[in-house]
């Protein structure tokens, strides 16, 4: 079903079928921020955004409510999950930076220390 909903254009699909498809590309956000693959994250968040807005540019029905709000939730859930790898990625990144600078520090004065010898 989730290929199904991949070859679908956007216009084709109900704003259920639309909300299973933001789902599904939440999920998949998840797993590329696990692989640490942020650029096929942001490439996805871009679908994902166009998705929703196709999904409630039409009226979702009376019955659907509930299962939209579901969806909805279980999709802040899997966004809260990515954007916390993204501050731990953001976090290594900043200590992998700093000590890069340390060690540039160091080979800087060794080389200074072993001329000056």
């Amino acid at each position: 079903m989730v290929e199904s909903l991949e070859k679908l254009t956007h216009s084709s699909l109900g704003p259920a079928a639309l909300m299973a498809r933001v789902v599904v590309l939440s999920h998949k956000m998840l797993e590329y921020a696990s692989a640490g693959d942020w650029d096929s994250v942001t490439r996805l968040e871009y679908e994902r955004r166009t998705v929703i807005r196709d999904c409630f540019d039409s009226e979702v029905e009376t019955l659907q409510t509930e299962l939209f709000s579901e969806a909805l939730s279980a999709v802040l859930s899997l966004n809260e999950e990515v954007i916390a790898m993204l501050e731990n990625a953001r976090a290594d990144m900043a200590i992998k930076r700093t000590d890069q600078k340390y060690t540039s520090r160091s080979v800087g004065h060794y080389l200074d220390v072993k001329y000056d010898a």
